[in-house]
């Protein structure tokens, strides 16, 4: 079986959108419409079984049911449209972007040990260090975080580095190898451990 040489990234770029408003909203309207149907099968279950049922305890689990379920779509859409908003700007200020030429000149690994109860978890995340010149001085960076090991990865120590209107960085067009039988640059990696106690 060949090995498939690919940058799994630990983040999508929508990720970075956030509303915490929205979504606690959401999410407690969410769950407020869920409880109200859970109420509601309680009600049916035990009118089915021959028992007394307040018509009035009925009538507001489905009033808060229908209110509570009518906020969690309105908060969803909003939500859905302000993040399709925000990629439309992202990708507004790609297109305007400067595009320099970058170099890969490292990895940098990320050990986080999480102890859960008597058991210790690695999460490990991997990202590159990138050097690009910025004007008159060069600056070093690193890229996204990847959950695959990428020290094996390029064939070239090339990559694009785009600088958006708002001077937060995207980085493009990495060669990666196709096969085994293709030779890889070595870089240097650093290791740097995280504790995380759960």
């Amino acid at each position: 079986m060949e090995k498939s040489f690919i940058l799994q990234k630990a983040e999508t770029n929508d990720i970075k959108f956030s509303n915490p408003v929205l979504s606690m909203t959401a999410a407690l309207s969410g769950l407020g419409a869920f409880g109200g149907i859970i109420c509601l099968c309680m009600v049916l279950m035990s009118a089915l079984s021959g028992g007394n049922v307040s018509s009035k305890f009925f009538c507001a689990a489905t009033v808060i049911t229908i209110i509570c379920g009518m906020i969690f779509v309105a908060v969803s859409l909003t939500f859905q449209k302000q993040k399709k908003m925000y990629l439309k700007k992202r990708k507004e200020l790609s297109k305007n972007a400067v595009r320099v030429q970058g170099k890969v000149v490292g990895v940098t690994k990320y050990v986080r040990h999480v102890k859960y109860m008597k058991e210790t978890f690695d999460e490990v995340l991997w990202c590159y260090k990138i050097k690009y010149k910025d004007g008159d001085k060069y600056k070093t960076v690193q890229s996204d975080k990847y959950l695959n090991d990428i020290s094996k990865v390029l064939k070239s120590d090339k990559v694009d580095v785009l600088i958006l209107e708002d001077k937060t960085l995207v980085f493009k067009n990495y060669q990666l190898r196709k096969d085994e039988t293709e030779p890889y640059v070595k870089f240097e990696t650093e290791e740097i451990e995280q504790e995380a106690e759960l």
